[in-house]
């Protein structure tokens, strides 16, 4: 999956390569000299956001299910854009993603229960909650349009193409109660067995089934800030729409994100 991504990425950047070819190439006549007339710009990217989970996904214990799951995420990122005409550009945009999200849940369990030195056998209600915490850093190639209807203004529209570099899933169980009363009303003290704390990790490891290779549709707006006929600032506000599965252990088991970024940018030709 990795070396599909690699290729996916490469073809992208070919093609916008070979397209600033096409538009930058003119005959040189006396008249005219050849020059690149198609202006480009870098930028030089920072978000801070919200990841959140639709659908559902299930980890290695029975009936366990975690949904509506939340995290705060940030990305880094670099882009390069041209301005064939004058209201739009066209470019490439590159990211690193942080991409995680925490949940809970808690749940009454019945639990078998003897008493000591006795034959009293019952079954005792104990609370518990569980906690999963799933880690995802991504690399994310998306080319763009983007729509300049005023100076001050404007709307992107992107398609990213994304490859999960690592993926890791903790899932705890946590004792929410110490005591319980059983039918008889004797106050028993409870424990998890073999640990000395509340709390026993059920699972750590990479999340399963995981779909490495990610497809989203990244709509952006915002504001420019002009400094100077060569320098600018971005704030916009970007949206992941995922159109791909994280993982199959699950049920449309997706997660988006907004973004609110800051792009500090510089013309070079």
């Amino acid at each position: 999956m990795r070396v599909l991504y690699y290729n996916i990425v490469i073809m992208i950047i070919l093609l916008f390569l070979g397209n600033n070819k096409l538009f930058s190439q003119y005959l040189d006549t006396p008249l005219n000299p050849a020059k690149d007339k198609v202006q480009g710009w870098n930028g030089f990217i920072f978000g801070l956001g919200q990841n959140f989970q639709s659908g559902e996904y299930y980890v290695d214990c029975e009936d366990c299910i975690f949904d509506g799951g939340v995290n705060t995420g940030f990305t880094l990122g670099y882009s390069y854009d041209r301005r064939p005409i004058e209201w739009l550009k066209y470019g490439i945009a590159i990211y690193y993603d942080n991409s995680g999200i925490k949940n809970t849940f808690s749940e009454t369990e019945l639990v078998n229960f003897q008493l000591e030195n006795s034959d009293i056998k019952e079954k005792v209600p104990v609370k518990f909650k569980h906690n999963s915490d799933v880690d995802l850093h991504l690399l994310t190639a998306m080319p763009y349009l983007k729509f300049e209807p005023f100076n001050w203004y404007f709307f992107r529209l992107g398609l990213g193409v994304s490859y999960i570099l690592s993926s890791k899933i903790n899932h705890t169980k946590e004792l929410l109660q110490n005591t319980a009363t059983l039918s008889n009303g004797s106050v028993v003290t409870i424990k998890i067995s073999d640990s000395d704390e509340n709390k026993v990790t059920i699972q750590d490891s990479p999340i399963r089934e995981l779909n490495s290779i990610q497809w989203n549709l990244i709509p952006a707006t915002g504001f420019k800030f002009n400094f100077s006929e060569t320098t600018y600032l971005l704030t916009y506000i970007q949206y992941n729409i995922p159109f791909t599965n994280i993982s199959e252990q699950g049920k449309d088991y997706k997660i988006n994100e907004w973004r609110l970024f800051l792009e500090l940018g510089f013309k070079i030709h």
